[in-house]
């Protein structure tokens, strides 16, 4: 078995949100750990006799020569030209053009953001023969209970498994949070990794299995104990918790 691990996105950067401050000698240290923890996870796949591939588009650093050097596994590197973006979504839709070079031959990929920490408690949850596209987890319940109309679920995207019998939909990948109402449409079968609500930046919320380096990291869990029901997607029940704000495409770039 052969698997993908696609890391996308903002590398050496420091502050939260809307900030780009990057190359500085503390986002070094940052990414220098998050790139590490991208090396450990291919050494569990390893050891659940996958091999592992990984695929790196981002732009120009003055720390690439370094960053190269911290893969060990079988590597292929791509730069933007042209970076920053006026809009973060528009920087994310042009990462992601990077899905056309994916070689079909591998048998699942794994996406993630390049500046995400994965925690070794993280590892254990990947199931390689997983034959279902599998986000993160659902996004926390402060926006509208974390559901769109029609009792949709809204998805936490930082980290999607897309399986090989779903790669017709790579060249259309979507990362954001209304994943799960793209997918839904074409028929494909979907679910999370976890059973807990979880905000995708964990600026605001704490998450046990990753990070976003670069930021300061919360040690509260909005929806600690709070398990995510399924019975509940497209159903016609009444959902209820503590607050019920609009859903906003955050993006946290």
């Amino acid at each position: 078995m052969k698997g993908l691990l696609l890391l996308y996105g903002e590398c050496f950067r420091e502050g939260n949100i809307g900030s780009r401050l990057t190359d500085t000698p503390t986002s070094y240290l940052l990414q220098k750990e998050a790139s590490l923890s991208h090396v450990s996870f291919c050494d569990s796949m390893k050891k659940k006799g996958v091999d592992m591939d990984i695929l790196i588009h981002t732009y120009h650093t003055k720390y690439e020569k370094d960053l190269r050097s911290w893969y060990s596994y079988p590597t292929k590197y791509f730069l933007k030209k042209k970076y920053p973006f006026k809009k973060a979504q528009d920087a994310l839709t042009s990462f992601m053009r990077i899905t056309k070079k994916i070689d079909h031959s591998y048998d699942f990929v794994l996406f993630t953001r390049l500046d995400i920490l994965l925690k070794s408690t993280f590892f254990d949850l990947v199931n390689p023969k997983w034959d279902k596209i599998y986000f993160f987890s659902q996004i926390w319940t402060v926006y509208q209970c974390g559901f769109y109309e029609g009792n949709i679920p809204v998805v936490n995207p930082i980290i999607k498994f897309i399986p090989k019998k779903y790669f017709w939909i790579l060249d259309n990948t979507n990362i954001y949070h209304d994943a799960w109402v793209t997918y839904s449409k074409l028929g494909i079968k979907m679910d999370f990794m976890v059973e807990e609500y979880y905000d995708s930046n964990t600026h605001d919320d704490y998450n046990p299995y990753y990070k976003m380096v670069g930021r300061p990291e919360t040690q509260i869990h909005y929806d600690k104990g709070k398990k995510i029901d399924r019975t509940l997607f497209y159903s016609n029940k009444k959902i209820k918790c503590k607050t019920r704000k609009k859903m906003k495409q955050q993006l946290y770039f």
